[in-house]
């Protein structure tokens, strides 16, 4: 349990219902907050919690992931369609700059947001940011693959070397 003040509303976005959780007193100032990867709102807020001395948080629940917006996965990432969708959560509840601290995967739907309305960002912290690179898969499994399947069959210190 978090044992924090907090509301929660339901936004409809062009993406589907989304689930908003408001943590903290309203009186300080806002801080956009994103669970990560199929994470949920609870333990990305708990996180966060000294920050509750001097903001609150707004926290919604990303949609086809686990919590309360809608569950089908509709949001592209390769389409800016997360930052649209952050867009419209802070156009729905009047805000036009905000500060954004995230987590993990969450990153990605920030720098998302960044790309296409990078105003609506006063200041952003990435924690463990996660999804922001993206490569060629190949080439990052044969270089992760070749040495792990090296190492299996003859395990040795020299293995690690090469």
């Amino acid at each position: 349990m978090l044992y924090v003040e907090y509301s929660d509303l339901y936004i409809q976005t062009s993406f589907g219902k989304t689930h908003v959780i408001i943590v903290g007193d309203k009186t300080k100032k806002p801080i956009f907050t994103l669970h990560g990867g199929n994470g949920i709102n609870p333990l990305n807020i708990r996180l966060f919690l000294p920050l509750l001395d001097k903001y609150y948080f707004i926290a919604p629940d990303v949609i086809g992931m686990p919590g309360k917006s809608d569950p089908f996965r509709n949001l592209n990432s390769n389409k800016n369609d997360y930052g649209n969708w952050i867009c419209e959560i802070l156009d729905e509840i009047k805000i036009d700059k905000i500060m954004f601290v995230v987590s993990s995967y969450s990153s990605a739907m920030t720098l998302s947001l960044a790309k296409i309305y990078p105003e609506r960002i006063s200041k952003a912290v990435l924690l463990m940011p996660s999804g922001i690179a993206h490569g060629a898969l190949l080439p990052i499994m044969w270089k992760m693959s070749i040495p792990f399947i090296k190492y299996y069959f003859r395990p040795s210190k020299k293995q690690w070397k090469e």
